[in-house]
């Protein structure tokens, strides 16, 4: 994993309010105040300075600079004084900001609720101003300043997976942080089921793997809870949302792209786990089909144990990934396949079925026949319901001798020109690009 660095920025002044303070000894500047579970204490100090409002700005600089550092081990801190010269009248600087850079791209994440408590001005003996500032942030604060920095350190990590993963489908980052990116491209599921959170993320990434064909997720933690998120939301989300409660296992919550997910009752880990076990797989499919073929005995011959069926299984599992399971039933036509499947869904893994469909015609001209062979094929979604209906891809005509001609020569030549039909170098218009258009479209 790359390794991301934080460069931070210092600013913005807010207004002046009442803050509860704990008590400490004068001699904070040598004993610094213990962290209490309520508060984190921090001393900034400047190196010493010509004027007064230098050694101020110096001191505040120390200060948050620390603080930042106790939030993220990867800090350098920018060393541009001139963010101080509006001075510091409040003495409050609420929030400040930490901008991360990785290659070309930056983003900025706030800090919030750093407050000033004691300040002490001294003169050395050369006569410089040193400046002494105790500062500190509530609990709540520092640790919603936390997860915000770990977030986006998070979510640039989740950017960089995405990126690696996606290539050219990839969606360049133009918001100014990684965690805006995230929220508008992806759908972000939160486990907030307590101690059982993990176990919970960890039994959805195989859900989710058996629900989406192509999505890309990402585990990881985000906003303090175990979390996925999965690349592309407009797609994925209101189908995840719909799929998680059909398992009727969960309690949801959502917010934007965020989805809080909690257990809907004490055996729901179980529950999940069995539906998980028992739902079909979209990256399984079963092949069915039929092939004819018009003979010159005038006969025409049905065999279920085609080549295009062979050619279909083939590019699916070696071009797009697909496990091919190959079913020795037959069927005459596409929807007589569709019905016995919708029956008997219990009995397939598989979350799509094909029928592949092969034509062999023959025809006579002059002193020859000429043999060729179109190939389609129609898919079905059992758990949408959708259908896609492929192109054809067709041969060349075959020529063979009249007078020599057999039905198992016809037989013989189709297989050739079933090849031809599907071949890439041969035929533009082959199955397996007819197949890579409706593979895209499958969820």
């Amino acid at each position: 994993m790359k390794r991301s660095f934080l460069f931070v920025a210092l600013f913005c002044m807010a207004e002046l309010f009442v803050f509860s303070n704990p008590t400490f000894s004068s001699d904070w500047d040598i004993r610094k105040p213990v962290d209490t579970p309520d508060y984190h204490y921090v001393i900034g100090i400047s190196e010493p300075c010509i004027t007064e409002k230098q050694a101020v700005s110096g001191a505040w600089y120390n200060l948050l600079a620390s603080f930042a550092s106790s939030i993220s081990t990867f800090v350098t801190v920018n060393t541009d004084e001139t963010i101080f010269e509006e001075g510091f009248e409040s003495e409050v600087l609420d929030t400040y900001t930490i901008t991360l850079s990785h290659s070309n791209w930056k983003s900025q994440v706030p800090l919030y609720g750093i407050q000033q408590l004691e300040k002490k001005i001294e003169k050395d003996s050369d006569g410089m101003y040193v400046v002494k500032i105790l500062g500190c942030m509530s609990s709540s604060d520092y640790e919603k300043s936390r997860i915000a920095v770990f977030d986006e350190e998070t979510c640039s990590n989740a950017y960089l997976f995405f990126q690696e993963k996606l290539a050219e489908d990839f969606l360049q980052k133009s918001e100014s942080t990684y965690t805006k990116w995230v929220r508008l491209n992806c759908a972000i599921l939160e486990f907030t089921v307590n101690s059982e959170s993990e176990r919970f993320a960890s039994l959805t990434e195989k859900f989710l793997s058996k629900l989406y064909r192509n999505a890309v997720f990402y585990r990881c933690s985000f906003e303090g809870f175990s979390s996925i998120m999965i690349y592309n939301h407009p797609d994925y989300f209101e189908t995840t949302l719909r799929a998680l409660e059909n398992t009727g296992c969960f309690n949801f919550e959502q917010n934007g792209s965020v989805i809080k997910v909690s257990n809907k009752k004490e055996n729901s880990y179980s529950d999940f786990l069995s539906f998980c076990n028992n739902m079909k797989d979209s990256k399984k499919i079963s092949v069915f089909g039929s092939e004819s073929f018009c003979l010159p005995s005038g006969m025409t011959f049905t065999n279920s144990e085609n080549r295009s069926v062979q050619k279909f299984s083939d590019f699916a599992q070696k071009k797009f990934g697909m496990s091919v399971q190959k079913s020795s039933l037959t069927f005459a036509t596409f929807e007589e396949m569709k019905e016995y499947v919708t029956e008997h869904k219990k009995d397939f893994p598989s979350r799509y079925f094909a029928f592949c469909t092969s034509e062999t015609n023959y025809e006579e001209f002059g002193n020859k026949a000429w043999v060729n062979a179109s190939v389609s094929f129609m898919l079905f979604d059992l758990e949408s319901g959708e259908e896609w209906a492929s192109a054809e891809a067709s041969s060349m005509p075959m020529s063979a001798v009249i007078t020599a001609v057999t039905d198992e020569q016809v037989k013989a030549k189709s297989r050739i020109a079933i090849d031809n039909a599907c071949n890439p170098d041969k035929n533009p218009e082959n199955i397996l690009v007819i197949m890579q258009e409706i593979f895209n479209q499958l969820p």
